[in-house]
């Protein structure tokens, strides 16, 4: 698979950890028409990359923000697919129980709920299946 990459800027670099500035554009940003058309949108992220050679970035440096294209596919899945399988799933199969609209809802809810706490506590074992890496431009 291929890489993906994001030019950007360093803002800090301490405890091997490198924060970076990228601009997202959006698909429309790259349209001949996108200046009178008022759809294109871009937006700043900030990443955290680790690396062993943090001490060679500092703040202001130019850089590129690297993520193999099968992390970015399993970030797809984590933060969109599975979240809206498991919200479908629930909702569908309260419904065909007769669960009344209240408690299927709150349950749908609170099942979007476990899955963002699942998330949060396995933040740090996710943060190493999704690492960045950058290099200087």
């Amino acid at each position: 698979m291929t890489n993906i990459e994001h030019s950007g800027t360093v803002l800090s670099s301490q405890n091997g950890a490198v924060e970076v500035q990228i601009e997202v554009l959006s698909a429309c940003a790259h349209c001949e028409a996108h200046a009178r058309c008022g759809m294109a949108d871009s937006k700043e992220k900030i990443v955290t990359a680790h690396t062993d050679d943090w001490q060679s970035y500092h703040a202001g440096d130019k850089v590129n923000v690297i993520m193999s294209e099968q992390n970015g596919l399993l970030a797809v899945l984590f933060a969109y697919v599975l979240p809206s399988v498991l919200i479908l799933a629930a909702f569908i199969s309260l419904c065909l129980l007769h669960v009344p609209e209240l408690l299927t809802a709150l349950t749908t809810l609170a099942v979007t709920g476990i899955y963002a706490l699942l998330l949060y506590f396995n933040r740090n074992r996710l943060q190493k299946k999704f690492s960045i890496q950058i290099a200087h431009i």
